[in-house]
């Protein structure tokens, strides 16, 4: 079973997340707050660095379906820090604006790897 394939998944979500699609995430993360997307990889807790973090472990964890320990894998973060992550972003979908925000990007997250998968699937044929 290769890294892609170990990753946790919450129930009734795709049994398995490629390493792209994660990869993917956290790269829509770093674009949406303008940081580089390698800062996210680091302990640097500027705050501008910490959203970037907490909305790619968001959208693994809800675009992506992974579980929230799947998801902090993705970035070396503790289970914990993840689930945090995940409830200061939902707690910020008060904002009306935002949480449309968030749903698109979740939707486009989801729609990108399906048509993605799709491709390589036809690739393969």
């Amino acid at each position: 079973m290769n890294q892609a394939e170990k990753i946790g998944h919450r129930e009734g979500a795709p049994a398995t997340t490629p390493a792209w699609a994660l990869e993917f995430a956290f790269s829509l993360a770093a674009a949406v707050w303008r940081i580089p997307q390698a800062a996210l990889q680091g302990r640097n807790r500027a705050r501008r660095y910490a959203r970037g973090w907490r909305l790619g472990l968001h959208l693994a964890h809800v675009g992506l379906g992974l579980s929230l320990t799947g998801a902090s894998a993705g970035l070396a973060r503790h289970r914990a820090a993840a689930r945090r992550a995940c409830a200061l972003t939902e707690d910020s979908r008060d904002l009306a604006q935002w949480d449309r925000v968030l749903d698109g990007l979740e939707r486009a997250l989801r729609l990108w790897c399906k048509q993605i998968s799709h491709e390589m699937a036809e690739c393969v044929r």
